[in-house]
């Protein structure tokens, strides 16, 4: 049986095969995301559920010995589905890396076939640890903020709360005093975070360890690529409809990125803005059992700080959100300016850009999209960044009327912080997107084409 793939079967049945095996771990990379938000729904669904259950129960008992029994029934089922949930979660991460080291297999053997259409790849094509990360997109190579945006870290860290709270009430319900079962909780929750965080990374690195790539840019390799002159004509072996095919794959490709981009966005703010509203809704339970008194400033800074995490993990998943879709649509961009080379009597067709620029971005957005100041007031991370701040400024006040500054004062502090945290977040939003277009390398500039064209006139 003949092993070497250019002598069993033509360009055009080999990319069909390839292609037909993309379209596959696409679906299954869309199934596996979907996992991940489902589950994560489900948790947050059940925590929400049992905080405002907590609050039904503080309201009905007035904190009394019911409301413990009450809380170490409930709360302990909620950390069992989260046991679950952050296994599943973790399992997911590391598919995802198996799943993209195959589609970049696969984007290799497409430029094995047609080389001189690596210029309009936006994604990596070797399965090694780098080629993964130029696949995921520009700035993914931080792996503090990735790790803190996960949801794995997300549903973590309310579980160590959920710990924390559970070691608490333990503490509570043996004797100790509020000061000590506040600290004991405390360290639990602190111990937990930090085990979860050491287990994330080795588990990770052990998913990344068990991939063994078989198209990894070596140094040789690597040095001997940057000698290379661009390819300046198409080898006249492949057919066109061949080129096609590979770029309308990878264009699909791209598609499914964004989507399941997009589906990130909408699902991670909804399930922040879900734990937002179970806060609001059991404070004012509390409130209402405790008539705004000790027992409900530390539910308040107990519950608050919780999703303010979640927010702040949130905001940071949305602005990377941003940056993968200028990369994508930058992709894109690139794969439409290579139908174009293929066939030019078609632009009058496009509506949408062919050039890899700020402006071929635009162009693709589509009219209207170029009020930079408009889309950051509509843009979800905006939205989210608000809420974060007030927040913020709704803890800072609850810990200064807390430490005897008054109600007045503690109403402008926490005013004052939301304030500042609204006008320096939309400022890092502005300047982290801007710094992400920066990272974007523009192949097919139409300032660069129309240099080329006035210089051969």
């Amino acid at each position: 049986m003949s092993t070497d793939p250019h002598l069993d079967a033509s360009e055009a049945v080999r990319v069909q095969i390839l292609a037909t095996e993309h379209w596959s771990l696409l679906a299954t990379r869309n199934i596996t995301y979907g996992a991940i938000y489902s589950r994560a729904t489900i948790f947050l669904t059940v925590v929400s559920a049992a905080v405002v259950a907590l609050a039904l129960a503080a309201e009905a008992t007035e904190f009394g010995d019911r409301f413990y029994v009450f809380a170490l029934l409930v709360l302990p089922i909620a950390f069992f589905i989260w046991v679950g949930t952050y296994i599943r979660l973790v399992d997911a991460r590391i598919e995802d890396f198996w799943l993209l080291s195959g589609l970049n297999r696969l984007r290799h053997a497409y430029l094995e076939i047609a080389p001189e259409l690596e210029p309009y790849f936006v994604t990596g094509h070797h399965d090694d640890e780098r080629g993964l990360s130029e696949t995921y997109g520009p700035g993914t190579e931080n792996r503090v903020l990735r790790l803190i945006a996960s949801t794995s870290t997300v549903v973590g860290v309310i579980d160590a709360v959920l710990a924390g709270v559970v070691g608490g009430l333990v503490a509570k319900v043996v004797g100790a005093g509020s000061e000590l079962s506040l600290l004991i909780g405390a360290v639990v929750t602190s111990v937990v975070v930090a085990l979860l965080v050491h287990a994330d990374r080795r588990m990770i690195a052990g998913g990344r360890r068990r991939l063994e790539p078989r198209f990894a840019r070596s140094a040789e390799a690597e040095r001997m690529r940057e000698q290379q002159e661009r390819p300046s004509s198409p080898r006249a072996d492949v057919p066109q409809g061949v080129r096609a095919q590979i770029l309308a794959t990878e264009h699909w490709s791209l598609l499914a990125a964004r989507d399941v981009t997009y589906r990130a966005v909408f699902s991670r703010a909804a399930i922040f803005l879900t734990v937002v509203s179970a806060a609001v809704v059991s404070l004012a339970l509390v409130a209402r059992a405790t008539e705004f008194g000790d027992g409900f400033t530390a539910f308040a800074l107990l519950v608050l700080p919780v999703a303010l995490f979640v927010g702040v993990a949130t905001y940071i998943r949305l602005i990377e959100a941003r940056i993968d879709d200028f990369w994508l649509l930058s992709g894109m961009n690139r794969l439409r300016h290579a139908y174009l080379d293929i066939s030019p009597g078609l632009e009058p067709y496009f509506v949408t850009g062919h050039h890899d620029d700020e402006q071929g971005l635009y162009e693709t957005y589509g009219p209207g999209t170029g009020s930079r100041f408009y889309r950051l007031i509509g843009e979800t991370s905006t939205l989210v960044a608000v809420i974060n701040a007030a927040l913020a400024g709704a803890v800072v006040g609850l810990v200064a009327n807390a430490a005897g500054t008054g109600s007045e004062l503690s109403l402008f502090i926490g005013a004052g912080v939301t304030t500042v945290l609204v006008v320096s977040l939309v400022n890092t939003s502005r300047r982290l997107i801007e710094r992400g277009r920066r990272l974007l390398d523009p192949r097919f500039a139409r300032q660069v084409e129309t240099e080329i064209g006035a210089s051969n006139v």
